[in-house]
């Protein structure tokens, strides 16, 4: 590890010599440089990140051809000349790089916030449509579909009243009543366990889809 830091610090030093003082590196580290700046390129291609591999390929184009530069010029001058102009080029390269990264970065935003947005509408859209469903007639009147029980004693009551046997007819109407006050009640608390059920699923397809 230490020696793979070693490394990285000589790259470093070397890459920041060719910026701060228009010299190459010395002739054992350029060959750990132009590597570098290969790893790094292929480090991005494989993170999809295209401009960082563009600026590192183009980085390590115009580092070999200043080490190049530097070994067909005689002239030291001239040399120095073209490093520097190939330098700028670099740095503008690097800067017009970073700004294009951030402007995807920004679009990139942009578009999730507006994504998001339309998911949040999508879910409201849902839970509506999940509280119309539960409030429905069809819904609430096959919860309250009245048992064999109830119906039994609704045709006890209607057969003594035909027989005019009020008496009668009124102990089975409060029998009735009273089975009937019970299967509303059960079948309200079943239509409610029911859709608290559900609607627990729903709020966790949309805190997935959230989280996503």
């Amino acid at each position: 590890m230490a020696l793979l830091c070693t490394r990285y610090s000589k790259m470093q030093k070397g890459n920041s010599c060719i910026h701060s003082k228009g010299k190459l590196p010395t002739v054992c580290e350029q060959p750990q440089l132009a590597q570098y700046f290969q790893r790094q390129k292929i480090t991005s291609m494989l993170m999809s990140d295209y401009d960082r591999a563009h600026k590192y390929n183009e980085l390590k184009n115009q580092f070999s051809e200043a080490c190049a530069l530097y070994d067909i010029k005689d002239n030291k001058a001239n040399y120095l000349e073209e490093v520097e102009r190939k330098i700028n080029s670099t740095e503008d390269s690097s800067t017009k790089c970073t700004a294009n990264w951030n402007k995807k970065m920004q679009d990139f935003k942009i578009d999730c916030l507006y994504k998001l947005d339309d998911l949040k509408i999508k879910h409201l859209a849902e839970i509506e449509k999940f509280n119309d469903y539960w409030t429905s007639d069809n819904v609430v009147n096959r919860y309250s579909s009245p048992s064999s029980t109830l119906r039994d004693l609704y045709n006890q009551e209607t057969k003594f009243i035909d027989f005019k046997d009020y008496n009668q007819a009124s102990i089975i109407r409060s029998r009735r009543k009273e089975q009937e006050k019970k299967e509303t009640e059960a079948a309200q608390n079943q239509l409610i366990s029911d859709a608290k059920v559900k609607l627990e699923v729903l709020r966790k397809k949309h805190q997935y889809e959230l989280d996503r």
